[in-house]
Order: structure tokens, then C-alpha cells, then sequence
């Protein structure tokens, strides 16, 4: 029997959320639809100071054309760091770690700055971008100038995926379908002499798609081996989730077994909440300030009363519709309520607003199997508000799961899952589906960036 073709390859995303990087390595045995995806590994680094800019950029306040080069250029080269550090903790062709999981000892290298960010709730809307952004333009931080090239042993991978981080999303703009992920990828092949593939959302766009999501045929492939067909929902900045209606029924003829949609806002909205009304804190912590506060009805009706929810599954969203001036507005509506209180009624809204979308559809009488990703997971006042609600819902207590319990940290989720549609575009398969972003033959995505040897 011909041997199986073995890949190693990193995926990297930044979410809406801004609560930093998250670099995984994934074992690719396989090719196309019939890989098998494994997790080897997984550093998570702090955006810091970036994370200030990136949101200053993506809040559409003004800025100068070298404000937007130098925020691509920083996370480029925070992006090398990553990974270099990635390749330095969890070697390639190493046995991979066995059932990763918090519970367990996750193979997961976590920074413990984490989910600390440093945008101050309180500042105006259009603040200037910090002074290391200046500092590092003009060559007084750590990598303003080239670094000397490792060669591919320094790398030991086959390449490199990025998501980028999402500065714009206007799928339904008068122009065009239109998306910006901003990026440099130029550090990542230039230190670690490797190919990077990003930019994955513009296929879909220019086909007439929303351009997002565009994770679910990467949850099948993570997932599908799993003995159930789960339905998997993604805490992070925005809350997603992907159906597996049938794991053995896909092709690129027969492709409608999945499906998935954007729910609403999750950790960007709990994390904006809580910056605004409790000074020092950046999160809600293992659901320490949430955790056992009342909720009040009229501000989850006020969350669920936007517009979006009004429209029909599958949709997207992000920080265009839920940024700080809806932010703003909802902490305007609470003052008269307990801080801990408002953030229990938030968290109390995400679990309404998964229950809204599995009661909409038709999943359940195939599954009651909920697997929760995402770093929302970490906060219990959110995962047993999901549990509630579901139990309450057309479909009465699916069994609740944690990533981590199949194998797939809950962290590592979205950045295994770009590794996984870098290696279909490698492959020549098509990463999005029709009835998940309305596309017409979107045909192979991603730009390829690679060094001069490749």
C-alpha cells in the first residue's frame, strides 16, 4: 500500500475578541476531504500594546495608511514569534500530545497575560495609536529591522496559515461583498523560511458569499471522527457554530451534511461590558465576577431586541454591529444595575440567543451531543448559562461536552481549524459551502506567500 502523505503545518488566528494569538501545530496525515487532523501543540502569546491599535483600526476610527502598515507589520512579526515558539516547545515528527484537555494537563502552553487586555474602557473613541507603535516605526523595539534567515531546519514544518485580524467585515456593501483581514506575512517566511497561506475569505466574497463562516468543513474534518455528529458552538469574540448533520456523507458534489452560522456576540460583548462598568479588569476571570449574580430579564431583551437576531439563519456579524458604540449604548441602559449583575445578564443572553438558533433548525433528532470550544469555555457562569437555555429550548438537555474532552483543546480550536483549510486550499479543495455563506462556486482559497527557495 502506497504510504500516507504526512504534513505539518501551523495555524494561527486572532480573534474579534482581541485577547491575543493562539499558534497550533497540527499533524496532517492525508489529502483533501480525507485528512486526518491531529493536535501536536499550542502556544498563546498576548497582543499587548497591539491589541490597543488593532482595535483603534478596527472601530473604523481615523488613521493614517502607515498606522494600518505598521499594525500589519507588528502582528507579522509577532506571528514569527509565535511560531518559532511553538517549534521550539513541540517538535514536528514527535508523537503528538494524547488527550489534550485543561482537565488533564493540556499539552497548551498558555501565557498567563492571556486575556488581559490593555484598552482602557474609559478613553475617547478616537484615541492615537499607542507610542510603541511609533517606537517600533522608528527602530527602538524588537524587530524593526530583518532578521537573519534560519533556513528550513530552523522550521521543520511544512507552512504556515493565518487568519490576519478582521478590521472590516461589510459582506453587503454597495461596492461588494467586501472583507478585510490585515496582515503581513512577510516576518513569518523571512525568519522561518517557510510558505504562509492567508487571505481566506476572498474567494468567497467575490463569489457572492458573506465570506464567513468559514470554519464548519474544518470542524468536520477535526470532529467527524468522533463516534456522534456534534454540534459545535465557539465562544469567542463572536460566538459560531458549525452542525455535523452527517460525518460520513461529504464530497465535493454532496457538501450540504454541514452547515453553520454566527450566533451573536459572546466574550466581545462580556469582555466590553466588563472593562466599562468594573475598574482593573479586563475579563470576567473563571466567571468570577458573574458567578452567582441575578440577571435581569430586561437587558437580555434589550441585547436580543438588535436587529440581527431578527435575521434569518445562517448570518454573520462581528465588532461593525456589536463594537463600542453598541457597547456604549447597552452600558448606557444598565447604570442602574449592579456591574456583576449586567454581566450575568449578558452571559444569560448568549445562552438565549444558542438557544434561538437551535431551535431553529432541525439537528437535534440526529445529535443531543454540544461541544463547546473557544475561550469562553473557561468561564462556568457562561457554560451552565448555555446549559439552562438549552435545556429550556425546543430540545430538552443535550448532553454538553467540553473540545478539550475529544481530544481538541477548547483554546486550540480556531487556530487548528485554520491550519486545517490551509492544508484544503493546498489541496485544491474549495474551504466554504453554499448554504453556509450563500456562495456560487467559490473555487480555491487563500494568497500564498513563500521564499525565494520555494
Amino acid at each position: 500500500m502506497p504510504e500516507t502523505r504526512t504534513r505539518w503545518v501551523v495555524g494561527c488566528m486572532t480573534g474579534t475578541s482581541l485577547d491575543g494569538l493562539d499558534a497550533a501545530l497540527v499533524k496532517i496525515e492525508g489529502a483533501g476531504l480525507d485528512m486526518r487532523a491531529t493536535f501536536a501543540g499550542m502556544v498563546s502569546k498576548p497582543l499587548s500594546d497591539l491589541a490597543q491599535d488593532l482595535k483603534h483600526l478596527a472601530e473604523g476610527n481615523p488613521a493614517k495608511p502607515i498606522d494600518y502598515l505598521r499594525a500589519a507589520r507588528r502582528l507579522g512579526e509577532l506571528h514569527a514569534d509565535a511560531v518559532e515558539e511553538l517549534l521550539a516547545n513541540h517538535k514536528p515528527h514527535a508523537t503528538p500530545p494524547s488527550a489534550p484537555g485543561s482537565a488533564r494537563g493540556s499539552a497548551t502552553q498558555t501565557d498567563p497575560t492571556r486575556n488581559t487586555l490593555t484598552s482602557n474602557p474609559s478613553a475617547p473613541h478616537a484615541q492615537p495609536l499607542s507610542n510603541a507603535a511609533h517606537q517600533h516605526a522608528a527602530g527602538d523595539q524588537p524587530h524593526a529591522g530583518p532578521r537573519a534567515k534560519p533556513g528550513a531546519e530552523g522550521a521543520g514544518i511544512d507552512f504556515v496559515v493565518a487568519h490576519g485580524q478582521t478590521i472590516w467585515h461589510a459582506p453587503c456593501d454597495a461596492v461588494g461583498r467586501l472583507s478585510w483581514q490585515l496582515f503581513d506575512p512577510w516576518p513569518i517566511v523571512h525568519r522561518l523560511n517557510v510558505p504562509v497561506c492567508y487571505d481566506l475569505r476572498q474567494a468567497d466574497l467575490i463569489a457572492g458569499g458573506e465570506g464567513a463562516p468559514i470554519t464548519p468543513i474544518a470542524d468536520w474534518v477535526m470532529y467527524r471522527h468522533h463516534s456522534e455528529c456534534p454540534i459545535v458552538i465557539n465562544l469567542g469574540g463572536v460566538c459560531s457554530a458549525s452542525w455535523l448533520i452527517n460525518k460520513d456523507a461529504i464530497g465535493l458534489t454532496n457538501q450540504t451534511n454541514i452547515n453553520g452560522t454566527d450566533v451573536g456576540p459572546c466574550n466581545l460583548m462580556i469582555d466590553g461590558l466588563t472593562q466599562r462598568l468594573i475598574s482593573g479588569l479586563d475579563v470576567d476571570l473563571d466567571g468570577q465576577v458573574s458567578r452567582g449574580a441575578s440577571v435581569h430579564q430586561s437587558i437580555v431583551d434589550w441585547i436580543l431586541s438588535h436587529s440581527f437576531f431578527r435575521r434569518d439563519f445562517p448570518k454573520t456579524t462581528g465588532r461593525e454591529e456589536f463594537g463600542t458604540e453598541w457597547l456604549d449604548r447597552l452600558a448606557a441602559f444598565v447604570r442602574d444595575a449592579q456591574p456583576e449583575e449586567v454581566i450575568a445578564s449578558a452571559i444569560a443572553a448568549v445562552g438565549e440567543m444558542i438557544k434561538i438558533y437551535i431551535d431553529s433548525t432541525d439537528v437535534w433528532p440526529t445529535t443531543d451531543l454540544l461541544v463547546l470550544a473557544g475561550g469562553g469555555v473557561r468561564n462556568p457562569t457562561l457554560v451552565q448559562a448555555i446549559k439552562h437555555a438549552v435545556a429550556s429550548g425546543r430540545y430538552h438537555r443535550p448532553r454538553t461536552s467540553s473540545s478539550s474532552d475529544l481530544g481538541i483543546p477548547c483554546e486550540a480550536r480556531e487556530a487548528m481549524a485554520f491550519a486545517v483549510l490551509g492544508v484544503l486550499s493546498q489541496d485544491g479543495v474549495p474551504i466554504t459551502l453554499p448554504q453556509v455563506t450563500g456562495a456560487t462556486d467559490p473555487g480555491v482559497a487563500g494568497v500564498w506567500a513563500r521564499p525565494g527557495n520555494v
